[in-house]
């Protein structure tokens, strides 16, 4: 029984480790600029290399480089609910669990340059376009102690006398997620208006997790007061004629320590085409990236006894396709009002889940997610740009979607920062955003009695908080800001 539930809390574990801006895979804060204004996608300054790539067909002629740097901190807090939780020994006799996951990013790099020439630009971006942290649940979760707090129960059930009330188990997960892209491409001038881009991205994707179940006792009914290992009781019974040696064996087995070390990495390549359109006071940037097919390999040190983890077994880990679109408007001179839509396809991806048998975890993504964003940008003077914004994330899962380890709730996400220009050809960007996510998620756990599953009632919520900075240099030409290229008089 244990088997089962432990495998698939692994499993989840990596996709907990997604960072807040984007679908349930894809990160879009790519450049420290996006954190002080999410709507980027009409943008024809260097971070177009993610957000707009046609729009950098618009910037001046020469080199321009930029490296950001972001730092993210979450929390995932668990309430899970069963009356068999009550039997936890270490526990305050209520039937009431609370788990946390801690997922820090402290480290986060992107890098983006690009070369314009007449009406050709070329331009890369590298950086971490999914995951990018480590997820630590330190005190175990629900979904492996709902289990091992249905042992007494069972174990009075094998043995065939109510014997048992408690229990105890030493439990961790701890996972990491990182997916590397670089995405290379151009953008052509079509004529005064109109640009177009293509490009390739390639991803590839690490993760690594590592976890235990282990220690797990029950109270002893030979000596009260003590808890014993139910395989060294089971033995001792044995030889006092309470048990034949096939049910001992068959407690030890359910009982065993369970430990994971497993590595799992793949690569996979999708194109990107964008559109860009400019006049003076307006643009719009739109871009699509098609799916990346990723096929993940494990490279296991210890897998549990899990089929699931064993060394070599592949498994299918896409990034959805993202439709983006975008509309700057320059309301007056100084001011420009940002918006811009994305749409993520996940339930067009598949990423496989293992919960008694396999199924494809993007089957019950709903419709996909999708991020409504807003922008307020005011060039205070040659130097000084500020910025406030603001942005809605509905992500519309099914309930079969949510886990413990792995839940997405709908929420609203607030920026703000400053760019400062020492120089004409740099710029620093600095930005804070935070998230405010909905009410919390209740999901219900029917008892399985066949997988000796009580059942439990859990309580999701989120809090998340990010930092940016980056720098900006450009080399060969002027100073290329949207409003200086885009806006006449």
């Amino acid at each position: 029984m244990k088997t089962k539930i432990f495998c698939a809390a692994a499993t989840s574990l990596l996709a907990a480790t997604e960072l807040m801006a984007g679908g349930i895979v894809s990160n879009t804060n790519q450049h420290a600029a996006y954190q002080r204004n999410f709507a980027r996608e009409a943008t024809t300054e260097i971070d177009a290399a993610y957000s707009n790539p046609a729009g950098l067909a618009w910037k001046n002629d020469g080199w321009e480089l930029a490296f950001s740097y972001q730092a993210t901190i979450q929390e995932r807090n668990i309430e899970s609910t069963s009356p068999t939780f009550a039997m936890n020994a270490d526990g305050d006799g209520t039937a009431t669990r609370s788990y946390k996951g801690d997922i820090m990013a402290p480290f986060i790099p992107s890098l983006q340059a690009a070369y314009k020439k007449n009406r050709w630009a070329f331009y890369t971006n590298i950086a971490v376009s999914g995951g990018g942290g480590s997820c630590k649940f330190n005190d175990g979760m629900a979904s492996t102690e709902i289990q091992v707090s249905a042992l007494p129960s069972v174990a009075n059930a094998v043995f065939g006398r109510p014997m048992f009330n408690q229990y105890s188990v030493e439990s961790k997960m701890e996972g990491s997620s990182y997916l590397f892209s670089m995405t290379l491409g151009t953008a052509f001038q079509l004529d005064e208006h109109v640009s177009l881009s293509a490009g390739i991205r390639g991803n590839y994707a690490l993760n690594r997790y590592e976890g235990y179940v282990r220690n797990i006792k029950v109270n002893n009914p030979l000596a009260p007061g003590q808890m014993v290992a139910p395989a060294e009781l089971a033995a001792g019974m044995v030889q006092m004629g309470m048990v034949d040696a096939q049910t001992a064996a068959s407690v030890g087995g359910m009982t065993a320590d369970k430990e994971i070390d497993c590595e799992q990495s793949g690569f996979g390549v999708a194109p990107i085409l964008g559109l860009a359109v400019n006049f003076d006071r307006v643009r719009f940037g739109a871009k699509y990236e098609f799916r990346t097919k990723i096929e993940i390999e494990n490279k296991s040190e210890k897998d549990g006894g899990m089929p699931a983890y064993a060394d070599g077994q592949v498994l299918r880990s896409d990034v959805p396709a993202i439709l983006a679109t975008g509309l700057d408007i320059d309301v007056i001179k100084p001011l420009t009002l940002g918006l811009s839509y994305r749409h993520y396809f996940d339930n067009s991806a598949t990423i496989d889940a293992f919960e008694k048998e396999w199924y494809n975890k993007c089957d019950y993504a709903g419709k996909g997610t999708n991020d409504i964003a807003g922008a307020l940008e005011w060039r205070i003077n040659d130097k000084w740009t500020v910025s406030g914004t603001a942005m809605r994330t509905l992500y519309g899962v099914e309930d079969r979607f949510q886990s413990d380890l792995n839940f997405s709730l709908d929420c609203w996400s607030f920026g703000g920062g400053f760019k400062f220009s020492p120089r004409e050809n740099i710029d620093i960007n600095v930005a804070y955003f935070g998230v405010n996510y909905d009410d919390d998620y209740t999901k219900v756990y029917a008892p399985d009695m066949a997988a000796r599953n009580p059942g439990r009632t859990d309580v999701y919520n989120r809090k998340a908080n990010s930092f940016a900075a980056g720098i900006n240099f450009r080399f060969g030409g002027e100073k290329s800001s949207a409003a200086e290229v885009e806006t006449v008089e």
